[in-house]
């Protein structure tokens, strides 16, 4: 993080430099009124070269009209769009806490363990904030076809009040054109893709549901179930093959939620629920029944439990040039890369459920994966928009 006098973009104050990435540049800011009136927020500021790219800077204002609608508790709230110098800016609001990624690393460290109901709590309520958007209509009524198309664990916030935040809704339709023609530009993201993503069909908002299906395997069995050697090797997984029971990978895992997992991951559309809602009291029903209820007051204290494995730094906010990887290999926990899977059992009980997840990288094998075909590969790849069923 870069600190220091940043200047101003529009009317807002730029405080900290946070990240850089292919589309944009990423700053703390801050606005300012009458009376000592301060709002924090986030400016994602679009890299000067995009700024002469017409067709990107139309799509990326469409979806920021539509985008700016969304109004949700679970959805980071996009708050104003601008230009300023001839370069345009995206203000949203500003999320105190930590990106899942973050948190899965630090699991993968051993510095910290996430409870199987936490999991579970995180998904219902990302699928809570995905049927608002994907049922989002515009003042007469009409739908308004949103769907995220880039569901991962740098797009999911939790808040240090408890709160679960899904992040950059319709970035990545406008930055579409972009992938297509920049090398490295989703580099890491393929992992998440439905396979009508993989196949370049048309989507609905079944697609955002096979991406947190992946999410979900991920944060319980410690693995990506469709991971290859290459980015190549894992959109062929992801259209082709099925990874198998997530009991298999995750043996703990109470049946009703691999069931809910499975469901999601399904290669055809009309194999998976027919919406988040749906998905979202399936997994419900479980909590009800298992007693295994997480509110944001949990939630809150488990990420200060997290936080407090950190150095003082960067407990608020990541230090300048230290990331959270810099972080692991100072000694919080062995380099993520060659730490093993965990074989700890995951208790079945009313007690919380933990799982310590495992190695990122390549999925380890799996006995009985299978090439999918017929009627479900079919329906993987031709899927166009509409109604769902």
């Amino acid at each position: 993080m870069t600190a220091g006098p940043l200047g101003h973009i529009g009317r807002y104050e730029l405080l900290a430099k946070l990240a850089v990435g292919g589309m944009g540049e990423v700053f703390l800011a801050r606005t300012t009124g009458t009376g000592g009136f301060e709002k924090r927020l986030v400016i994602k500021r679009i890299l000067p070269h995009l700024a002469d790219d017409p067709e990107f800077i139309r799509r990326f204002i469409a979806e920021g009209k539509l985008v700016v609608r969304l109004r949700h508790a679970g959805i980071a709230q996009v708050l104003d769009m601008g230009e300023e110098g001839g370069v345009t800016f995206i203000a949203m609001e500003h999320v105190d806490g930590r990106d899942l990624g973050e948190l899965m690393r630090l699991a993968r460290s051993g510095a910290v363990e996430m409870p199987v109901p936490l999991i579970v709590t995180i998904i219902v309520r990302l699928l809570e904030a995905l049927d608002y958007a994907h049922t989002a209509t515009d003042d007469d009524g009409a739908a308004l076809g949103i769907i995220h198309r880039d569901i991962s664990p740098s797009n999911v916030m939790i808040s240090r009040t408890g709160e679960v935040k899904l992040l950059d809704f319709g970035i990545a339709r406008a930055t579409e054109r972009l992938q297509a023609t920049t090398t490295g530009a989703i580099r890491g993201k393929y992992s998440y893709m439905s396979p009508q993503q993989a196949a370049g069909a048309d989507l609905d908002a079944r697609s955002d549901l096979f991406s947190l299906g992946v999410l979900m395997w991920e944060l319980l069995a410690g693995f990506r179930p469709f991971d290859g050697v290459s980015d190549l090797l894992t959109l062929d997984r992801i259209r082709f093959f099925d990874p198998g029971p997530l009991t298999a990978a995750a043996p703990g895992v109470p049946g009703p939620v691999a069931a809910v997992v499975e469901r999601l991951l399904q290669k055809a559309p009309a194999d998976r629920f027919p919406s988040a809602e749906a998905a979202m009291r399936a997994l419900m029903a479980w909590q009800n029944e298992s007693g295994a209820l997480v509110v944001p007051r949990d939630l809150s204290a488990w990420l200060e439990r997290v936080l407090e494995t950190l150095p003082a730094a960067m407990r608020r906010q990541p230090a300048a040039g230290l990331s959270l990887d810099d972080v692991l290999l100072m000694g919080l926990g062995s380099d993520p890369g060659q730490r093993k899977p965990s074989t700890a059992p995951v208790s079945t009980d009313r007690a919380p459920l933990t799982r310590t997840l495992s190695a990122p990288g390549v999925s380890p094998p799996r006995p009985g994966e299978r090439a999918v075909t017929g009627p479900a590969l079919a329906g993987a790849v031709a899927t166009q928009d509409g109604p769902h069923p």
